[in-house]
């Protein structure tokens, strides 16, 4: 259940939402729930509360093209599990204390060509904590292994960096046992 002080909620159905400007909610800028499929482009999302910017939850997809969401208490966009939005050419900034964008377990989509400055993390999955593989290790494999191969360079992406994290990351560990 979303509270009622969230600027716009969408639920069971589909949105267009364009060039609108979201402030100073106490929870979500946007809500999209069960099984909704918004489509919020141009948006401002600012000075929430307490809440996400953009709160997409389980089961939804949409897309989320060059909004700009900042001062954000939590993160800016949440994508709940089995979720699958596009979101593209956004700009997350100053939410020093969460993600620009956290992802639930099952959680999928498309991340493309945003920008983020002044956020903790900027993409992070909770399945993220299971590989011990650092956010920004998965903003790269999801980047680099979509720039090489499509969306299947983006699925395999995240293994790959993985493996690799941990093997330097155990020789980083050997060798800095060596040199005590």
């Amino acid at each position: 259940d979303i509270p009622n002080n969230t600027g716009i909620v969408v639920k069971e159905s589909t949105g267009l939402y364009e060039n609108c400007e979201i402030y100073k909610t106490l929870f979500a800028g946007i809500a999209v729930l069960e099984t909704s499929n918004a489509h919020v482009i141009r948006c401002k999302i600012h000075h929430i509360s307490y809440g996400n910017g953009i709160d997409i939850r389980e089961n939804c997809t949409g897309i989320y093209e060059n909004c700009e969401i900042f001062n954000i208490k939590h993160e800016g966009i949440w994508v709940g599990a089995n979720s699958n939005p596009q979101v593209i050419g956004c700009k997350i900034h100053d939410i020093p204390e969460s993600s620009g964008i956290m992802l639930d377990d099952n959680a999928m989509g498309t991340y493309k060509d945003c920008y983020f400055y002044n956020v903790k993390d900027t993409i992070n999955k909770v399945v993220g904590a299971k590989i011990n593989l650092p956010a920004m290790w998965v903003l790269a494999a999801i980047t680099i292994g979509g720039k090489l191969a499509g969306p299947i360079g983006m699925l395999l992406g995240v293994p790959v960096a993985a493996s690799a994290y941990a093997l330097l990351k155990e020789a980083t560990d050997k060798r800095e046992k060596s040199l005590l």
